[in-house]
């Protein structure tokens, strides 16, 4: 492949790294299909830091194409799976409201079609970024009462103002440089905020059990994070972790099939097999879910 770029560990710096798996591209990003089904099993060649054991992707795509790519994506693939979807953004609404015990200030970085913010309903001020311009539309939508910036995170214009929460649902790995990011971000939350993301964890059982055949290896996540690599990136970032748990997810099972590449088409398959119209959980272990806040803060 053409047009790819290689760039040291984001962690550390570090130019020296083992090849954990390589690359199965075969498209050129113009030519790539980013939505939540497209080109399952294609990733650039995963590497693992020889310093400090990040994973990540590399060569790679360019940062600033991929934000132009992601500038461009629909949001209908995201909500087909709506209703799912809904579930869990009710569920994360539920844990950050008794996380925060009053409501605050919230940014959602990486808000997509806004389903999270809407989730949290009332009394809360609420902002989102997100760079595909239907999500962003979608968002402004569905959350009348939140302020929704097309934009990367660095170009957001939030006027200076800092949030009580801070969420990243999903979105770290996407990043072109998440310790920038989080460098930024600690600007961004108040002295006694959180920030809560949720990444996939490659150090996992189902990871290392599946190997190169994970879901969650495409061309999009950029960055493999386990608690070892993720305590780096907040410790060298100025915050501290509060909380590492697992995450679940709840998608109907006629989504999943497609998602993993069993079913082509899930409308058609679900109409023959009611069953495959059911929602369950999705509990693999492969997600992270982080609460951290600023080192020395109470």
């Amino acid at each position: 492949m053409t047009d790819l770029i290689t760039l040291p560990c984001d962690n550390c710096g570090a130019e020296t790294f083992s090849i954990r798996y390589p690359s199965t591209l075969n498209h050129k990003l113009c030519d790539s299909d980013f939505t939540v089904f497209g080109e399952l099993g294609e990733y650039p060649q995963i590497v693992t830091c020889s310093a400090c054991h990040l994973t990540y992707a590399s060569p790679r795509d360019e940062g600033k194409s991929l934000i132009a790519k992601y500038n461009e994506m629909s949001v209908n693939e995201y909500l087909v799976a709506e209703a799912s979807r809904r579930l869990i953004t009710e569920r994360d609404a539920r844990f950050v409201k008794r996380l925060m015990n009053v409501p605050g200030r919230v940014l959602d970085i990486g808000c997509s079609a806004g389903l999270f913010l809407a989730s949290l309903g009332t009394g809360w001020a609420k902002f989102g970024i997100e760079p595909s311009r239907a999500a962003s539309e979608a968002a402004r939508q569905r959350v009348p009462d939140a302020q929704i910036e097309n934009a990367a995170v660095f170009e957001a214009d939030l006027g200076g103002e800092t949030f009580n929460l801070i969420t990243m649902w999903d979105v770290i790995e996407h990043l072109d440089s998440p310790k920038a990011a989080l460098n930024h971000i600690h600007g961004l939350l108040a002295d006694q905020g959180r920030l809560v993301l949720v990444t996939p964890d490659i150090g996992s059982l189902t990871a290392r059990v599946m190997g190169r055949r994970w879901p969650h290896l495409i061309r999009g996540h950029l960055y493999y994070y386990d608690t070892k690599s993720m305590q780096r990136l907040a410790k060298d970032t100025g915050f501290e972790i509060v909380s590492f748990s697992r995450y679940t997810r709840f998608f109907k099972v006629s989504y999943i099939l497609r998602r993993i590449g069993l079913i082509a088409n899930e409308e058609r398959m679900a109409a023959r097999l009611g069953r495959l119209n059911l929602t369950v959980p999705i509990a693999t272990g492969d997600s992270m879910q982080v609460v951290l806040k600023k080192a020395n803060a109470s």
